[in-house]
């Protein structure tokens, strides 16, 4: 009786030993959980002054000035005129 009960306790031990330390974890569960933190943490929250609308050039001055920039922008296009208006080049 002894011996079984040995026996019971020695393969109850290497069973736990197998499932905790020889089998390989799953580590993409761990990997995506993570992750999907991360990119909580690290997306900025976005100001409606950030928002640009595609197409549009970007330049420093808030009042109607003259630019090179907005210029080089406008002319190709055939537009006759370029100029800077609210920080985006403006087409005439």
């Amino acid at each position: 009786m002894a011996h079984q009960r040995k026996s019971l306790v020695i393969f109850i031990f290497l069973t736990v030993l197998v499932f905790v330390f020889a089998l390989p974890r799953d580590a993409t569960v761990f990997d995506s959980q993570h992750s999907e933190v991360a990119i909580e943490k690290s997306t900025p929250k976005i100001d409606s002054s950030d928002v640009k609308i595609p197409g549009r050039i970007w330049c420093e001055f808030e009042e109607a000035t003259e630019t090179a920039i907005c210029q080089e922008h406008c002319l190709p296009k055939g537009y006759s005129y370029g100029i800077c208006v609210s920080n985006t080049c403006s087409c005439i």
